[in-house]
């Protein structure tokens, strides 16, 4: 069907997944929600999410039982938690999945930005088609960056992975990292100090979009496609929130809490 839905973490301790029917977008419909499988304690509300085919990864903040949680959606309308969720003991800033072929077997990973001091950088292998199982982490992935800030950002694209942190005075705050095999490891491309902490990346082509905590540079711009990567340019939007942006062809949208709250960047 010729719809368009959007899936939406809840700040709630139950119905923490919401699908919403934005097909007729002066007119969105809620179509379904869910409540976490296993998740209790302080922190059993919806965090973050990311959607890969007919799956969606749903993530709590560290919490008593599960904080990572996998939705057949191939029906959106009837969202279905499969298993009973993963304890990572970790809060997650940030997720994003690829799938790479590995020795010939398709494999899907998902990279997270986490607030391990010891791992700041995480890689689970969530390649399991039913999700029944506990996923397993790729530990020769895992990343233990210098000082004791934590992951922010991560995105995958290719054979690249672009990480920020917190800002690290004197250190770099982003990261490019090699994902062509990530069962062996990670190797680093890239790290700069841009001044800043990288709260979230998207890349499209060269270009590589970041949300920061720089006041009046907000939203940076920045060519990544050589090496070292170059700033192109910066934008103000105040108060920007940490997971604020989206890109899709020639749109980057962003969402802060100063007025204007929306704010949509066109390059035709």
């Amino acid at each position: 069907s010729n719809k368009t839905y959007v899936y939406a973490a809840m700040a709630t301790p139950t119905k923490q997944l919401n699908v919403i029917d934005v097909t007729d977008i002066y007119n969105p419909v809620l179509v379904a929600s869910s409540t976490l499988i296993n998740t209790s304690g302080s922190f059993p509300q919806g965090w973050r999410l990311a959607y890969y085919r007919d799956r969606l990864y749903v993530i709590n903040r560290e919490t008593a039982g599960a904080e990572f949680h996998v939705f057949n959606v191939s029906n959106p309308t009837n969202p279905i938690e499969l298993g009973s969720g993963t304890s990572l003991n970790i809060t997650v800033e940030s997720i994003t999945i690829q799938e790479k072929m590995i020795g010939g077997v398709t494999k899907r990973f998902a990279y997270l930005a986490t607030d391990q001091n010891s791992a700041e950088l995480k890689v689970y292998d969530i390649t399991d088609p039913f999700n029944i199982g506990t996923i397993s982490e790729v530990i020769p992935a895992r990343q233990d960056l210098a000082g004791n800030q934590d992951g922010a950002g991560v995105y995958a694209i290719g054979n690249k992975l672009y990480f920020g942190r917190q800002s690290v005075p004197g250190g770099p705050d982003l990261y490019i990292f090699d994902i062509t095999n990530p069962t062996t490891g990670l190797p680093l491309i890239e790290s700069s100090d841009i001044g800043t902490s990288v709260l979230h990346i998207i890349v499209a082509g060269k270009i590589g979009f970041l949300a920061t905590s720089k006041a009046g540079k907000e939203i940076q711009i920045w060519n990544v496609f050589n090496s070292p990567i170059t700033l192109i340019t910066t934008y103000n939007f105040g108060n920007l929130v940490d997971q604020g942006i989206d890109y899709e062809t020639d749109f980057l949208y962003s969402s802060g809490q100063a007025t204007p709250n929306f704010r949509i960047l066109y390059s035709p």
